[in-house]
Formats: structure tokens, C-alpha cells, sequence
């Protein structure tokens, strides 16, 4: 886990692409949950209203399917010979009825064979005088109405015989169907079976006591049902139901459960025959179902491509960022010192024209480096040279103002030289030299105190690199504070010795100056390791005034702090301890140049930093003071 973390923070490309692919994800997300919303509330009003529309043809269909069967049935019930044949079956002995059966069997044959049922059968309220069942012909079954059925037959043409219906109502056609039994003995095929009475074209309807059942496979029906359906989807079910709200016949998806009336919609019509319902079930569950498997097939495949989208990038990225890898290999090899490492062009777009400036900057590095090093060489050389005249420099009493003249003379070869940061150094170093050897001047004005401290702290972060960084808040008016020479000196180096001590960069010192009340309050503070307690109180008693613990201070061996010497680079001789020499001898200057109204703390803890506060007032103006 640490590695992927590490590549991902040093690759921009991997960043950016899982970047890409979670802001894509989610917003595919969030287009997939709308659109399947959008799709489901079209499809729903869509189905509803084709559906809507096609109840009305099923409803017809179903009605004419019906009656076509219906009058089959009747040309059959209406036949004058079978009508004969059956009554002259009824008045012969038992043993005589063999010829009438076979008779009625063959013109039953005939009629189905022109026909839709599957069996015919002639009963009476005593049982069934003939049948004709194509099924057992075809397959060898049992017939339709032979075992548990015949007893079922039988009580079929008793209820319709014995039927008591209104003088007024028997102009009605007089036809019944039934539902049971609902399986054909073989197991084969779903049935329903149609009773009309037997007349012959000569008896009324009313009076005979001849019954015609007529078997039909539920097949007619479900062929018709399955015209409601939709191709390849079984949201929508169509279904017959009686008249007490039986479901009796479905669609070829097969039987429909009931589920809550939340998640379908129903669509009913009456049909003309026998008070059944043609109704259209709309599941809505199963609908949301199957748009949500389409929507999520389509999620995956916008998906794959945004896969091979993302791989396309990381290709393009890793060739458009090449130059950078060769950039970054280059420059950690310059760090180790081999500046003649250049980068092979390769391309022509905008960062290998960053390379190619990085070849010429390399190039100026190493011409760069060579004349540093005729010019370290010449150092040496002069450095020998100054080894030999040593003496008579000595005997020559060289003095400030002669080692000043020289930094000027060395600034002015710089500058020729075109080294401006050089000449810059030199400069402050000359500076500095020039304040600190100046014997005459032990009293100046604050902003010369301000600006020397500024051109050493200057120094001392170049030297130290990052080490550490630093602000001055100085306002102007009040530069003409006369004050003590390098008072600042010991306080600054204190935080740059030890209190960055362990650092490699982060370091900071402020220097702030503003009023309080009629004293001038001046602020040295550092974000470093702080001090512990009991250094800080050896500290503390140091800035105490002189009748307090601060007498003490000449007793402090010569090894307990740091040695702040009076010109950069006194630190280099620093001792262990962290109160020292310089600032004890700082204070009592301080303490002698301003009087009793000086103050002096010190607020630190450890890990915190240090912040050296000092209350200075104003002291009498002297005559000597370099204005």
C-alpha cells in the first residue's frame, strides 16, 4: 500500500487518471440511476398505452375464437341424424345398442375431424352414450371421459337438464362451458369443455334431455392470450378469469402470481361469453427489473470504455511525459557533481524545448565550473603567495581600513567579471569590517545597528544555505534611536548555533521593533528547540538587573555559553554551554548605555523556540554620536 501511495504522489499521469476515473465513475453513476428512471417511466407509459390499445382486438379475438367454436359445437347439436341415432340408442335393449354406438362414433369422428375439439362426447343424465376422443386415438390413452372424469360428464348434462330458467329467458342461447376437468387423461394438454343441447333441428332446446360436450385444448385460447405479449420480456401477462375472479387461463409465460397491487397495473374487458374477463397484468417490479439489467449492461460497457479510454491516456502520458523522466535522471545525477549529463532530444513539443534549455544551462554550469576552478586555482595560488608575505605583512601593520580597501578592490574584479552575487557578498562583507573594526564609533543610531545585523544574518543564511530564513520589522522613524554597537549580534547567533541546531531548513528569526508606552520594545524570537529550564534560568538571571541575581554573571565560567565574537564567524570558536560571554557582556553594555529604565526578559520552551524581549528607553543624546 505504501508503494502505490508513494507512485501515485510521484506520477502526475496516475494521479490525474484516478482523478479522472472517479469523477467519471461517479458521474456515470448518477447518469445511470436518471436514466433508468427516464427509460422505466417510458417504457411504463409506452406498454400501457399499446396495451391499452391491444386489450380491445384480444377481447375481439377472443370473442369471435369463442363463438367460432361455439357454432361448431351447434352444427354438431343440430345434426337431424346423430340427433336419431341417439334417441333410437335409448329406447334399444342394452344388448342392441352396439350397432347405434359404433354409428354415432363414426359421425362424431367426422365432426371433429372438420372441427377444432379433441373430443366429443353424446350423454344423458344416465352416463354417455358415445364419444369420440382424437386424442386416445392418436396416443393410446385413456379417454377424455373415462375414470374419475365419466362420473363428472355425467353430473354435467344432469345440471342441464334439470336447469329451471324463466319461460321469458329461454329465447337465450342455451350453452355452458366448463373448467373442469381442466387436464386430458394423457397429461398432454390443458382442456375446457362446451355443453349445448342435443336437439336435431326438432325439439326445442328446453325439452331434450341429450347433451353434446365438446372438449377444446386450452391451446385456442393461450395462442390468442399470447398476442398481448411483448417479445423476449414477461412484464406483461395476459389471463381469462371467471366470474368470481378465478384466474383460468394465461399467456404462454404461464401462471401469474398475484403480487401487491403497488407494483402492477390491470387492465380489464369484459368478453360476451359465459361472464369471463380478459385482463392484461403490467408487472411493474419485473419491468424496473429488466430495465435496471439493461442499464447496468450498458453501465458496464461505458465502463470498458472508459478503461481503454484511461489506458490510451496513460499511454499517451507516459510518452508525452518521457522528457521529464530524463529531466529528472539527469538533474540527480548533476547533484552528485556530473554535470556532463545532457539529455538526448527526441521530440519537438514544448518540453523537450525544456530540455533543450536545460542542455544549455548544463552547458553553462560546466563552463561555469571550470572558470571556478581557474579561479579556485588562482585562490590557491594566491593563497601561497599571501603564506609568504605573511611577514611582511606583518611588518607592514595592515590595518581595517586597508582590508576594506582590498574587498573593494576584489568587489570591482567581480564586478568586471560580471559575478554580481559575488560582488553583492563582498560588499556586505566590507560592511561589516568596516562597523565592526570602527574603534572611534561604540555609540550609533539604531537603523545603522539594524542595517549591520541585516548584512550578518544576510551572510550567515547563504553560508548556512536553508538553514534558516529571517524578518526585520523595523519602522523607519524610529532609526534615530541612539543605541549600544552589536547589541543584536549575540542574540541571533544564539538562535543560528543552537537553536536550529539538527535542522536542515524551516529555521526562522524575527526581529520586531514598535513602542510601548514612552520605551522602545525590541523583539529577537525563533522558531527553534527552545531552551530547557534550568539554562533558561541561568539566562534569566543574566538580564536581571544588577542588584538581583545578575551580579552573579562574573562568576559564569568561560565555557558555559555560546562565544559571540564582535565579526561574523566568531561562532566557529563556540563553546558547550548555552549561556555565554557575549551575552552577558552584551547586556552589561546595554545596562551601562541606557540606564536603569533598561528591561530585559526571556520567554522559550523547549521544541517552541526563544524570544528575547529588551524595553529600551531613551538616553541622553551625546556629543561623540555618528549621526
Amino acid at each position: 500500500m505504501k508503494k502505490i501511495k508513494e507512485y501515485f504522489a510521484t506520477h502526475f499521469a496516475a494521479y490525474f487518471v484516478l482523478i479522472l476515473f472517479i469523477v467519471f465513475s461517479i458521474l456515470i453513476f448518477i447518469f445511470g440511476g436518471y436514466l433508468r428512471r427516464i427509460y422505466f417511466d417510458f417504457l411504463l407509459e409506452q406498454n400501457y398505452e399499446e396495451e391499452n390499445t391491444l386489450i380491445h382486438y384480444v377481447k375481439d379475438d377472443l370473442n369471435d375464437t369463442i363463438r367460432s367454436l361455439i357454432l361448431q359445437g351447434s352444427r354438431t347439436a343440430v345434426d337431424a341424424e346423430i340427433y336419431q341415432t341417439a334417441q333410437h340408442w335409448e329406447q334399444e335393449e342394452i344388448s342392441a345398442r352396439v350397432n347405434d354406438t359404433l354409428k354415432l362414433n363414426t359421425m362424431l369422428k367426422r365432426n371433429i375431424n372438420s372441427g377444432g375439439a379433441i373430443v366429443d362426447a353424446i350423454v344423458s343424465a344416465d352416463g354417455i352414450i358415445a364419444q369420440y376422443d382424437r386424442v386416445r386415438t392418436t396416443d393410446g390413452t385413456a379417454s377424455m371421459w373415462s375414470g374419475d372424469n365419466y362420473e363428472s360428464v355425467c353430473q354435467m348434462a344432469r345440471q342441464m337438464i334439470d336447469e329451471k330458467v324463466p319461460v321469458r329467458e329461454r329465447s337465450l342461447p342455451r350453452v355452458k362451458i366448463y373448467t373442469e376437468p381442466s387436464v386430458h387423461p394423457s397429461r398432454s394438454r390443458g382442456v375446457f369443455h362446451i355443453a349445448l343441447p342435443l336437439t336435431g333441428g326438432m325439439v326445442s332446446a328446453w325439452d331434450t334431455e341429450l347433451l353434446l360436450v365438446s372438449t377444446y385444448s386450452s391451446d385456442i385460447l393461450t395462442d390468442v392470450l399470447d398476442s398481448v405479449n411483448i417479445p423476449n420480456s414477461d412484464h406483461i401477462k395476459g389471463f381469462i378469469t371467471d366470474t368470481e375472479g378465478n384466474r383460468l387461463y394465461f399467456s404462454s409465460h404461464g401462471e401469474t402470481d398475484s403480487v401487491d397491487e403497488k407494483n402492477y397495473r390491470l387492465l380489464t374487458e369484459e368478453l360476451d361469453f359465459f361472464g369471463w374477463k380478459l385482463n392484461i397484468e403490467i408487472n411493474e417490479e419485473i419491468m424496473w427489473q429488466t430495465v435496471t439489467n439493461v442499464v447496468r449492461r450498458m453501465m458496464f460497457v461505458i465502463m470498458g470504455v472508459l478503461l481503454l479510454v484511461i489506458l490510451l491516456i496513460l499511454y499517451l502520458f507516459s510518452r508525452m511525459m518521457r522528457p521529464v523522466g530524463l529531466l529528472s535522471a539527469s538533474m540527480k545525477k548533476a547533484e552528485k557533481g556530473e554535470l556532463n549529463t545532457k539529455v538526448n532530444i527526441e521530440g519537438r513539443h514544448e518540453i523537450w524545448q525544456v530540455a533543450e534549455e536545460y542542455n544549455r544551462m548544463i552547458g553553462i554550469l560546466e563552463e561555469k565550473n571550470e572558470e571556478i576552478e581557474r579561479q579556485h586555482q588562482t585562490a590557491l595560488r594566491s593563497i601561497e603567495q599571501q603564506h609568504d608575505a605573511e611577514w611582511e605583512a606583518l611588518e607592514s601593520q595592515i590595518n581595517a581600513h586597508f582590508i576594506c580597501n582590498t574587498l573593494g578592490c576584489i568587489n570591482y574584479e567581480a564586478m568586471e567579471a560580471g559575478n554580481h552575487e559575488v560582488s553583492q557578498l563582498l560588499k556586505k562583507l566590507s560592511n561589516i569590517l568596516r562597523y565592526t573594526f570602527d574603534q572611534k564609533r561604540q555609540e550609533v543610531m539604531l537603523y545603522q545597528e539594524i542595517a549591520w545585523v541585516d548584512q550578518y544574518l544576510y551572510l550567515q543564511k547563504l553560508r548556512r544555505e536553508d538553514l534558516f530564513d529571517y524578518e526585520i520589522s523595523f519602522p523607519e522613524v524610529y532609526g534615530h534611536w541612539p543605541c549600544c554597537k552589536l547589541m543584536f549580534q549575540p542574540f541571533v547567533e544564539n538562535s543560528i548555533i543552537h537553536g536550529f541546531e539538527g535542522r536542515e531548513d524551516g529555521g526562522l528569526i524575527r526581529i520586531m521593533v514598535d513602542m510601548d508606552k514612552d520605551r522602545l520594545r525590541i523583539r529577537i524570537e525563533d522558531n527553534g528547540c527552545g531552551i530547557n529550564e534550568p539554562e533558561a534560568e541561568r539566562i534569566r538571571q543574566m538580564l536581571g538587573d544588577e542588584q538581583g541575581p545578575g551580579m552573579r554573571l562574573t562568576q559564569e565560567p568561560e565555557n558555559s555559553g555560546v562565544s559571540a565574537g564582535d565579526i561574523p564567524g566568531a561562532e566557529e570558536h563556540k563553546n558547550t554551554g548555552r549561556t555565554g560571554v557575549g551575552i552577558r557582556n552584551v547586556i552589561t553594555r546595554m545596562r551601562m548605555f541606557f540606564g536603569q529604565n533598561f528591561e530585559a526578559s526571556l520567554d522559550t520552551e523547549p521544541g517552541k523556540g526563544t524570544c528575547f524581549t529588551f524595553l529600551v528607553p531613551i538616553p541622553e543624546m551625546k556629543e561623540d554620536v555618528d549621526e
